[in-house]
């Protein structure tokens, strides 16, 4: 009988409510909640199921436009995609910006965000010496949590998956749990304390991550014919609250059945602009592109960005939120820090072009956020109808 040993967290299957202000993770908000995992016997809410419209200028219709025709309003990829091992997502070497070459660039990073939803930025301004600094703190970080793996859900579940598959019982891949050890990290929230150069190491870190997603937003709004600026106002209500910057720094260890979970299940993400500091070694990282799977190359101190769901509204959806899944690996332990810059959640998002060109809906991100918590790993277009109607 295979007994697995690793770390691994489940995400919230269930919410309790706290009234203890807003906290955001996993690109997801807990609105005045706190997540408190629930025992596995605990059922997930329920899954908010829509009709998608076919009218004119909704969204599911703006949605199939850009679309292959074998792709529905409800599409989810599946696993058994087919891994395209032929292409790769564009490396922008953004220290261009500077030179001669300033308009290649810019074209280069809006090909990205409209064929992909995904780029790595090389020579991007964050000094080396940081980033191996950061790679240091997180991986001596996890070391001091590994030892929990025994009692994590992930591992529990699979565990028993294996028990009942050595007696003969035919198994299907666990669908409700991700392999993955994660905290996340808020300019407000508790941070570890160990090591003990973790928390200045990360603040500084944070800061140039921050200042890097600004300067990106600054480069789509230029791309999309946007005043300077203009995505941070969306993302701020004009200047009147605070954007959401959060960062998760999650471990993917080895697995000894990757085939019978993930180590982080499809999804896109919700918010605005993701900032990737990804594993030079160990990969795992995949997108869906024109319906088939695409490796997302370990690349050293290489900042992968890619467009979440609210740069796919304000977009009009040029730009593309794109789904992608992390797999585990059976060798080696895969570092991902990732860098959400949100926008606040009274923030009023909306599409940058007139309204009657418009093919999303108008709303706040909070309340987005609340239908996303339930369907993170759904199709993104009933989110977008379901935030519609309320």
């Amino acid at each position: 009988m295979l007994r697995v040993a690793a770390v691994a967290v489940l995400p919230p299957r269930h919410v309790r409510m706290h009234d203890l202000g807003l906290t955001m993770m996993f690109g997801c908000v807990v609105r005045a909640w706190t997540w408190c995992l629930a025992s596995p016997d605990v059922a997930s809410g329920p899954v908010m199921r829509l009709d998608v419209s076919r009218k004119p200028g909704s969204v599911a219709q703006a949605w199939r436009r850009t679309q292959k025709a074998s792709l529905g309003p409800n599409y989810r990829p599946r696993h058994v995609a087919q891994l395209d091992r032929g292409k790769m997502i564009p490396v922008i070497d953004f220290s261009k910006l500077q030179g001669d070459e300033r308009a290649l660039t810019l074209a280069q990073i809006a090909n990205g965000c409209e064929e992909w939803g995904f780029f790595q930025l090389v020579n991007h301004g964050i000094s080396e010496e940081l980033l191996e600094r950061v790679k240091k703190v997180c991986s001596e970080c996890y070391q001091l949590r590994e030892g929990r793996f025994n009692e994590s859900t992930p591992v529990r579940s699979l565990n028993e998956l294996v028990d009942r598959e050595s007696q003969g019982e035919a198994v299907k891949k666990l669908k409700d749990v991700d392999w993955e050890d994660v905290f996340v990290l808020q300019d407000d929230n508790a941070w570890p304390s160990n090591p003990h150069d973790f928390k200045e190491t990360m603040e500084e870190y944070r800061e140039e991550l921050r200042k890097l997603a600004e300067k990106v937003m600054e480069l789509m709004d230029q791309n999309l014919g946007l005043e300077k600026g203009y995505i941070k106002k969306a993302f701020t209500g004009d200047g009147q609250q605070e954007a959401f910057f959060g960062t998760k720094v999650s471990h993917y260890p080895p697995c000894p059945r990757p085939d019978l979970v993930d180590g982080l299940r499809a999804h896109t993400d919700a918010g605005g602009v993701i900032l990737l500091f990804q594993d030079d070694q160990v990969g795992g990282l995949q997108i869906l592109k024109d319906g088939e799977w695409v490796e997302v190359q370990p690349m050293k101190n290489s900042i992968v960005i890619n467009t979440g769901d609210q740069i796919e509204v304000v977009s009009n959806g040029r730009y593309k939120s794109t789904w992608h899944r992390v797999l585990a690996t059976r060798d080696g332990n895969r570092r991902s820090i990732a860098s959400f810059y949100n926008p606040s959640l009274k923030a009023t998002i909306a599409p940058a072009a007139a309204p009657a060109a418009s093919s999303y809906p108008k709303f706040m991100f909070g309340n987005y956020m609340d239908v996303y918590v339930k369907q993170k790993f759904e199709a993104k277009e009933p989110r977008f109808e379901a935030v519609a109607a309320m």
